[in-house]
């Protein structure tokens, strides 16, 4: 049976499910490695504003994400090339160097039964081939690997993108299929990734926006199923 939900999709509906999806599309530029302008333009306070405009689309906000808004609009305010070089500096430490202690693989992190067919399969090919059956292919420029937390936050913006356009339409049953879809993503690759990356984090810097940032990846995936 269609969900009824999806059958009764309004305006509230498609309010967070575009929310949803502009969110996990500015986390994967976010947790991409940025050019120098890019950089300066990730950390500036419109950044700030617009990212916590999304996540009281989605009724995310709550003191602790309060918290680190402040936080990440107060350390805008620095001048733009040490905001960019800090970016820049804070990201290479953590994810994107060689023997990174956060690395944002799936591989690296998610561990499952090896009885099960996605262990012997291995995760990098498993979301590839994720990808494959939902037949969408990536934004232009996307160079990082299949189960990269980058790559994973792109597909779940285009997965969201066709629940959203079938939503609207009317057509719940197959709305039904992209959320199906999303919310297993989200539990059996997504989810522990983002979870694994964001303990890292938490762990090891103290950036403000870096923490901004993470506090709503995890929102992001709970939103779509984990």
């Amino acid at each position: 049976m269609v969900d009824e939900a999806l059958l009764d999709f309004g305006p509230a509906d498609e309010e967070e499910l575009e929310a949803l999806r502009l969110l996990a599309s500015s986390l994967a530029r976010l947790f991409s490695y940025p050019s120098v302008e890019e950089a300066r333009v990730f950390t500036d306070g419109e950044s700030v504003q617009f990212l916590m405009g999304l996540a009281a689309r989605i009724q995310a906000p709550d003191a602790l994400l309060e918290q680190r808004a402040s936080q990440a609009l107060a350390w805008a305010a620095k001048p733009a090339d040490e905001r960019g070089q800090t970016m820049r500096r804070e990201l290479t430490r953590l994810c994107y160097r060689p023997e990174a202690p956060v690395p944002l693989e799936g591989r690296r992190w998610v561990r499952r039964d090896p009885a099960e067919p996605e262990a012997r399969l291995g995760e990098s090919a498993s979301v590839a081939q994720s990808y494959r059956a939902a037949g969408l292919k990536l934004r232009v420029g996307v160079v990082e690997g299949s189960d990269a937390l980058p790559t994973e936050l792109d597909f779940l913006a285009a997965v969201l993108g066709q629940e959203l356009a079938f939503g609207r339409e009317g057509n719940g049953a197959q709305a039904l299929v992209w959320k199906r879809r999303r919310t297993v993503f989200a539990e059996r690759h997504l989810g522990p990734l983002a979870r694994a990356v964001g303990q890292g984090i938490e762990r090891l810097s103290t950036w403000p926006p870096l923490l901004l940032w993470t506090a709503l990846l995890q929102i992001a995936v709970h939103r779509c199923g984990y």
